[in-house]
């Protein structure tokens, strides 16, 4: 079979494999439709601020219809908006609100301003800057809490220090058990550990080297026919 022929999204101007077409394509409609909410949505908002008091006042043209598309039906985070009744949660709606209540109600922004919102775990409200004055700067250098054991999950720090040194080794799993049975052992006292470091160990297996018996070592002398030279052969054994 040829290669598969991919498909290209016009909502994206993206060109998309066939086994994730259906998938990318109901997510770039959903995408399209909440940008087209959202525009409408600001539209609302510059026709609002542009209005007298008076018509922001007027019960009639408090209620605002914001059109929603086919895509965006099924969804209930978009609502049309009602200035003019009574919230039994947030209260009285702009109607009932002083002309002056009603500016403080409504944020104002200007062109090019800048919002930076922050995660809600970290408990910053949101914050509104001009263009002219954002500024990035610096952040501060947080130095993380001591960690009084370092070692978990492991029980101990003597436990992760063997567990640390199979793994550098890389024991297979039938050293790994004849390592542990060693170090359960000592730690129930039956035997002292006595080597201090390498050199105890090197020192221990030389003296060990003169308890066997050494390699002997002759010289083997062979004539090939028609050579009157001879090979010489060292053997150990």
């Amino acid at each position: 079979m040829g290669p598969e022929c991919s498909k290209h999204c016009n909502l994206c101007d993206q060109d998309i494999k066939p086994q994730g077409w259906t998938t990318h394509q109901k997510a770039c409609k959903m995408k399209a439709a909440k940008r087209q909410q959202d525009q409408v949505v600001v539209d609302v908002i510059c026709e609002e601020k542009v209005l007298d008091s008076s018509s922001r006042l007027d019960k009639s043209q408090s209620v605002i219809h914001i059109p929603v598309p086919a895509e965006m039906q099924n969804h209930t985070e978009f609502l049309d908006v009602d200035f003019g009744h009574e919230d039994p949660v947030i209260g009285p709606g702009p109607s009932a609100l002083n002309e002056l209540e009603v500016e403080a109600a409504v944020p104002t922004f200007n062109q090019d301003d800048i919002k930076i919102e922050y995660h809600p775990s970290s408990g910053i409200e949101a914050k509104v800057y001009s263009f002219d004055s954002f500024e990035h700067c610096t952040s501060e250098f947080l130095v993380p809490p001591p960690d009084s054991q370092p070692w978990c999950p492991f029980k101990s720090w003597l436990i992760f220090e063997i567990a640390e040194i199979m793994l550098e080794v890389g024991f297979n799993n039938q050293q790994s058990d004849w390592f542990i049975k060693l170090c359960h052992h000592c730690a129930v006292g039956k035997e002292k550990f006595i080597f201090k470091n390498h050199k105890d160990i090197h020192n221990m297996w030389e003296a060990a080297s003169h308890c066997i018996m050494k390699f002997m070592k002759e010289v083997i002398s062979i004539p090939f026919a028609g050579d009157e030279e001879l090979w010489e052969y060292d053997v150990h054994y």
